[in-house]
């Protein structure tokens, strides 16, 4: 047994010339061993030839004319394609790297054939397209750049030689989830055609001209590509001799994904080299799952939406869909807050509810203080529907004031005590609250919005002297329980209107927390961030 390994840098060679040098290779054999003599063409050039021939085209007007094309063609590009990875990126590329072998179905490579022979393309168009497409929806980008690298034998002299004629091409896309695969391949089509009529810009001049962000994490302009191979492949036949070619291991690699592709009787067939420091095994392999879901759907149903076309396999949507979804739980969906606390109470009236410093109300102690509030806020016109603000300190009063509001049918609007007036004056204005519930302490600090002030320590005697009875106000789960407001992050702060059915769906009847009298509860969020919501009636409602 032999063993022949022929290594060449790739300045002098490319995977053309590697045919080239089979065939060659074979014709002299046969004629060393006695065989039939050699008959090679001669050649009309050499390498060197080509070399020089290029040096004196590609410069001056001719150059910056092509120069020109790919500015614009790359114009506000995104240089980055942020893919979701196992680990983070590396500040400095190790370029270590695996591969997974690929092999598309005999029907889907059938189908991407007919499809591309359909819309006057290319089968290289139609995994172009898709694999742009898989690559939109896995970043989250709607600018996707791959690179492809292309023979750019473009003239018939070259077609012999052995060196160095390969280039890469950046490949763009514009994804818009409305428009079909049909005008997305249409897209590719366009721009592949035209990249290909400016391919003799080498890369390494692009980068240089358009000088992008120098970034030592990644590749410059792209980080993914995709080959199908197209060079001649030579099957080297040898008197005496049965050669198998034996297949390279490759450990590294220079890009985030390369997919090679190359067509066989059975479809096509290849791998995908991807880089170890991002990304596992597992992940790889989902990906080309999700990637001939993809293909499979793109060329059966080219005129569907591409925010339509499918990723998932059916046990991922299967899982997604019914196993992670939980199940269908029964609340109270028709019952508002204040009934819910009512049931409690009448279940567990002796129980605590509420623990301040030295001060404790039992859930009797507790519904008769927000029974004489909601009564009293009923005497200076707070009515069903009505939105009451309430800025407090965490306190008995605090939870007194929220639950008095939804027993007389309102709603509260929560304003953090920290917050500046201008934010005060805005949520004020914005929820048309028309009594301000507080404390003496923090009165003096609001601005004047036209609400009506209820002092809770100054008008407690009043207050006292309310029926202990609940005011009969009928209210039902889809009645406004409280507005809150965003931080305004985005833009202008946004009042959130959440329904009584919502609060009881998140603490009534659900499997994900633990609710019930055994529990205490720690009110730790501010009362106008939204935690506040499960840690007040996730206690309240179930008797903790």
């Amino acid at each position: 047994q032999h063993l022949l390994l022929v290594t060449l840098h790739h300045i002098i060679s490319d995977g053309w010339s590697t045919a080239v040098m089979v065939r060659e290779l074979g014709a002299y054999y046969r004629q060393f061993t006695g065989g039939e003599p050699a008959r090679l063409a001669p050649l009309s050039v050499q390498y060197a030839d080509y070399s020089v021939w290029q040096r004196q085209w590609l410069q001056g007007d001719v150059l910056k004319q092509e120069l020109d094309w790919w500015r614009q063609q790359l114009a506000g590009s995104s240089h980055a394609l942020e893919l979701p990875t196992d680990r983070p990126r590396p500040a400095v590329q190790t370029y270590r790297g695996a591969m997974l072998p690929v092999a598309l179905s005999r029907d889907v490579s059938d189908a991407i054939k007919a499809l591309a022979q359909r819309e006057g393309a290319t089968p290289f168009m139609v995994l172009l397209a898709s694999w742009q497409l898989l690559l939109s929806k896995y970043s989250g980008q709607d600018d996707v750049s791959v690179g492809s690298p292309i023979a750019n034998r473009n003239r018939v002299e070259t077609e012999g030689l052995i060196g160095f004629f390969i280039n890469t091409l950046v490949l763009r896309a514009k994804i818009d989830g409305r428009q079909s695969f049909r005008e997305l391949l249409a897209q590719a089509r366009q721009r592949t055609l035209a990249a290909y009529e400016h391919q003799d810009v080498p890369f390494e001049k692009l980068v240089e001209e358009l000088q992008p962000q120098r970034d030592l994490s990644r590749s410059p302009l792209f980080q993914v590509t995709l080959t199908l191979q197209n060079t001649p492949n030579e099957t080297l036949n040898l008197p005496g001799l049965t050669l198998t070619p034996v297949a390279p291991e490759l450990d590294s690699s220079k890009y985030d994904f390369s997919l090679l592709l190359e067509e066989g009787s059975e479809g096509f067939t290849g791998f995908l080299n991807y880089n170890t420091d991002l990304f596992d095994a597992g992940t790889v392999q989902r990906l080309m799952q999700h990637y001939a879901v993809l293909l499979q759907a793109a060329v059966s149903t080219p005129e569907r939406r591409l925010e339509l076309l499918p990723v998932l396999t059916d046990a991922e949507r299967q899982q997604v869909v019914t196993e992670w979804s939980g199940k269908r739980g029964d609340y109270p969906s028709d019952t508002s807050l204040a009934d819910l606390f009512t049931q409690q109470v009448r279940s567990t009236p002796d129980a605590v509810a509420l623990v301040f410093g030295d001060e404790q109300l039992t859930y009797a102690q507790l519904d008769t203080r927000a029974n004489q509030l909601a009564n009293y806020l009923h005497s200076v016109g707070v009515q069903a529907g009505s939105r009451v603000a309430v800025r407090l300190e965490r306190s008995v009063d605090l939870v007194v004031g929220l639950l008095a509001i939804l027993k007389a049918g309102a709603a509260y609007v929560p304003l953090d005590k920290g917050w500046p007036t201008e934010r005060v004056t805005f949520v004020l204005q914005q929820s048309a609250a028309g009594v301000l519930l507080t404390q003496s302490e923090l009165a003096d600090e609001l601005p004047d919005t036209g609400s009506v002030l209820v002092v809770m320590d100054e008008e407690g005697a009043r207050i006292a002297r309310q029926s202990e009875s609940a005011p009969a106000i009928p209210s039902t789960g889809d009645a406004l329980a409280y507005v809150m407001f965003t931080s305004g992050s985005t833009g202008q702060p946004k009042g959130v209107c959440v329904p009584h059915r919502a609060i009881a769906r998140l603490v009534k009847s659900n499997s994900f927390m633990r609710f019930g009298p055994q529990e205490v509860w720690l009110q730790a969020a501010p009362v106008a961030f939204d935690a506040s919501t499960l840690e007040i009636w996730g206690a309240l409602l179930n008797g903790a």
